[in-house]
């Protein structure tokens, strides 16, 4: 039977400082309701409003050479989170997932609008 495949932690972006801008699995969630809310709705599209790689990670089967690679952000970590939050739901349009906010993911999305204008980041 083959391993089960490893997803990327929060633990490890944490525990690398030397890489450039680790986000967390709530930083990348709220960066994919932000892209929605833009009008993104593929993983592609969302992908490139994010500057993620849309390639997913599929498997590492040795923990050494994760740590060793020290990947970057996983759009899955970000589109995973989504439905289970009850922020956006998914559906198949002409042959491709599609990604809807829902009542709650748009006021999600308001809230995080809302914070970026007092402090006025941009993301």
């Amino acid at each position: 039977m083959h391993p089960m495949p490893r997803r990327l932690s929060t633990t490890l972006l944490e525990k690398e400082p030397d890489m450039p801008a680790p986000h967390n699995h709530n930083d990348l969630i709220d960066l994919a309701v932000q892209a929605l809310a833009a009008g993104d709705r593929t993983r592609h599209q969302i992908a490139a409003r994010l500057g993620i790689d849309p390639t997913p990670i599929l498997d590492y089967r040795d923990e050494a050479e994760l740590e060793r690679t020290a990947p970057a952000p996983d759009l899955d970590v970000a589109l995973n989170g989504l439905t289970p939050r009850g922020l956006a739901c998914m559906r198949v349009v002409d042959g491709e997932w599609r990604y809807t906010l829902t009542k709650k993911g748009r006021a999600r999305a308001a809230e995080i609008a809302a914070a970026e204008a007092v402090t006025g980041d941009a993301a």
